[in-house]
């Protein structure tokens, strides 16, 4: 479990600390604060900057494109792409500061641009260069090359190919190839588990119906039939079937001989789904949930937060949520109560460029509710 981390250069944060966090984290803050940003360098980490992972961190935010109005243009191009994720929307220089994310100053990845060229023909004489190291998809031996490396070699030089790289522990890792394009090398998926994405928007049926499989009969099913019937207390069984090319969520209702669609009871139904078996499929993981309040009625946030907080506790899942529901906030607050080792409640504000974070304890939090004083 991260009890603290740390996020430079990564989308609007020049730099960003924080310092304590706990089981349940809630962040809260305007549009543009950072809250969604956070979420994503977090998942940059759990996922080890897995290539899948940063291709759909910008595919998610629309930032991958090939505009018909540009024939010669390619956004495709990894680079071009890939360079969202840095502030200010520009790839470092090479082996130059790029995106640390982590636990800490002294414990983080460092995501960075690298230059490499042959160890053949004696051109790496030529340079100072760093220890060789050997590529992962060829027995090639290459070296990486600094920007001022770069600057001293001769124009004839033939460079192999600039890439993302991640530096851990004094090691480096090959993540993408910078010049080629990015659907050639990765094809972007959802993570997979101990790390579950709940997104703003509804969830694929088909992965709906994946994380079901995985949760009917298991302990966690009669929890997830207990969390729908918050808002449909009459639901009693659930199941899928088959619809052409994907499958539909379908229960068995206490006024009804025939089974209904899920989906007929409200798009807060499948919401509350969706959150509920991606927390049964994090065990020992990370949970990441943007605006948690989407398509809820304000009446059973209160409901929704024990129910995380409980499962979060029995499942050992660290879970984040983003929010700027005053409601959502009351309901987390409400929860918090009967969980007070377990929550952390954090607003982001942007100042002069720069993201701070504000901390409510559980009695600082409650008096600015009970007074009114904006919270989100």
């Amino acid at each position: 479990m991260l009890n603290a981390f740390f996020v430079s250069n990564f989308r609007l944060f020049k730099h960003l600390d924080l310092p304590q966090l706990g089981r349940v984290n809630l962040i809260a803050g305007k549009n543009g604060s950072g809250k969604s940003a956070l979420l994503e360098a977090i998942r940059l980490y759990a996922s080890h900057a897995h290539p899948s992972a940063l291709a759909d961190l910008v595919l998610s935010r629309k930032e991958y494109w090939s505009p018909k109005t540009h024939p010669g243009f390619d956004e495709g191009v990894s680079g071009r792409v890939l360079r969202h994720l840095f502030c200010g929307h520009q790839l470092p220089e090479h082996n130059g500061e790029g995106i640390r994310v982590g636990p800490s100053k002294d414990e983080h990845f460092h995501l960075t641009t690298a230059a490499y060229v042959p160890l053949e023909g004696g051109y790496v004489q030529r340079v100072p260069t760093p220890q060789p190291v050997m590529a992962k998809d060829e027995s090639l031996l290459i070296t990486p090359l600094t920007t001022q490396d770069v600057k001293k070699l001769p124009d004839d030089i033939f460079f192999r190919d600039t890439y993302l790289v991640l530096e851990h522990k004094g090691q480096t890792h090959w993540l993408v190839n910078l010049d080629k394009n990015l659907n050639e090398q990765t094809r972007p998926v959802r993570d997979q588990s101990p790390l579950r994405v709940v997104r703003p928007q509804s969830a694929d049926p088909n992965e709906l119906a994946s994380l079901w499989d995985k949760t009917v009969l298991t302990s966690l099913e009669a929890e997830v039939i207990a969390g729908l019937q918050l808002i449909e207390r009459d639901i009693k069984r659930l199941s899928f079937v088959d619809a052409e090319d994907f499958r539909i969520p379908v229960v068995q209702h206490r006024d009804s001989p025939e089974p209904l669609s899920l989906q007929s009871f409200g798009e807060g139904v499948l919401r509350l789904f969706e959150i509920l078996l991606s927390l049964a499929n994090a065990r020992d993981g990370i949970l990441l949930i943007d605006e948690l309040e989407n398509g809820l009625h304000y009446k059973i946030h209160p409901r929704v937060w024990d129910l995380i907080f409980r499962l979060s506790q029995k499942l050992n899942v660290q879970v984040f949520a983003t929010t700027h529901s005053w409601d959502c906030i009351r309901g987390f607050e409400t929860a918090w109560r009967e969980h007070v080792d377990a929550g952390t409640f954090i607003r982001l504000d942007v100042k002069a460029d720069k993201v701070k974070a504000t901390y409510y304890d559980l009695e600082t939090l409650s008096g600015a509710l009970w007074v009114g004083v904006e919270v989100r």
